[in-house]
């Protein structure tokens, strides 16, 4: 496995082009790992991650989800030519469905009551969804399917807010706003490839999660996580806390596009239970959470215990606006990589922030 040494702030800055404001940043217990052996270590964990790229073929550009029936709640659901319907009259909602994918022609709108209405979509069939067309909502999206989950290169997601997994959970549950995650047997990998745009927070959950396109969350959360138990919980204000409480076999959280969070946080995180590939998080895209002036942005990047992260991109947690301070950023695991390429940023125009990268679960060194 990989070894470490450790590195003094001083140092660090100029090896792993770590930008902090001149004399006001904080950079607080710095570790290397030897990058050699833990290229190995990620190359090893790499190779599970190429069933995260299926090979679906692209719906029909009509397509529209099929079989729809209310199973909790009240809504009804209407369809003109290759636009469909959803409205929601009470709170919360669950919906059933045969088959949920949009062909890149085709749109879905989700009428809901307020920003805080809540509707559960669960696939019941045997295919994956697909969405190559129009998702949108004014509230809040939650969308199960343990077949797998594909945001295609054309989806385009304008949401309050959305949680995509293939994990499942039971009505009791979901209705009492207990928002316990787990893998029921098989479940497959949510990836996305278009454009997902929400006004607090989008989360993507299951044992492999990738994003190679584009998810922002205007001043929310932006969550990718792998495990075969994911718990989430509503903090407010667009932001959600988002924890993986049981393991998955190759576990991995992988961002190779963009990830936008401005005034909120982004996570990557992933728990593996596989003694011979661990966890690999990994960065190799670019994700921003700037600071503004009422809140400063985090991005954190966590493989856990036992876990293999690493970053060949850009994590960008700054202040730019006038008194604006610097955010915060962790990388935080067993084994660190910071690769060429890499870019690490919390200055501030009033001041900089912290960026903490360790070499265990809590940064300790």
């Amino acid at each position: 496995m990989a070894t470490t040494k450790r590195t003094s702030p001083r140092n660090t800055r100029s090896r792993k082009n770590v930008n902090m404001a001149r004399g006001s940043a904080r950079t607080k217990r710095v570790l290397r790992t030897q990058p050699r052996a833990l290229a190995f270590a990620v190359g090893a964990a790499l190779f599970p991650w190429t069933f995260l790229n299926p090979a679906y073929a692209d719906p029909a550009a009509n397509m529209l989800p099929t079989g729809g029936s209310v199973a909790a709640g009240a809504a009804s659901i209407s369809t003109s030519g290759s636009n469909m319907q959803v409205t929601q009259s009470t709170n919360s909602a669950i919906l059933n469905w045969q088959s949920f994918s949009i062909g890149s022609s085709a749109w879905v709108n989700f009428s809901q009551p307020s920003s805080s209405a809540i509707a559960l979509n669960r696939v019941t069939g045997s295919n994956p969804s697909e969405i190559f067309g129009h998702l949108t909502a004014n509230g809040q999206i939650f969308f199960t399917n343990p077949n797998g989950i594909l945001f295609g290169r054309s989806a385009s997601v304008d949401v309050g807010n959305l949680f995509a997994t293939t994990l499942s959970i039971t009505d009791r549950d979901f209705l009492a706003n207990r928002q316990n995650w787990y893998n029921a047997g098989g479940a497959g990998s949510v990836v996305n490839q278009g454009v997902i745009t929400a006004n607090g927070y989008a989360a993507l959950a299951g044992p492999q999660v990738r994003n190679d396109g584009v998810i922002i969350a205007r001043a929310g959360t932006v969550a990718l996580a792998a495990g075969d138990r994911v718990s989430l919980d509503m903090v407010g204000d667009g932001l959600i806390s988002v924890s993986v409480d049981q393991a998955a076999l190759n576990a991995s959280a992988i961002n190779a596009g963009r990830i936008q969070a401005d005034g909120g946080n982004v996570l990557l995180t992933a728990r593996s239970a596989n003694a011979l590939l661990d966890t690999v998080v990994n960065n190799s895209g670019v994700i921003r959470a700037n600071s503004l002036i009422e809140r400063n942005g985090e991005i954190i990047l966590d493989g856990g215990s036992a876990g293999v992260v690493s970053n060949t991109g850009t994590l960008t947690a700054s202040g730019t606006a006038a008194g604006t301070t610097g955010g915060t950023v962790k990388v935080l695991g067993k084994y660190v990589g910071l690769f060429g390429g890499s870019t690490i940023d919390a200055s501030g125009d009033a001041g900089g922030g912290t960026v903490l990268i360790g070499g265990n679960f809590h940064g300790a060194g």
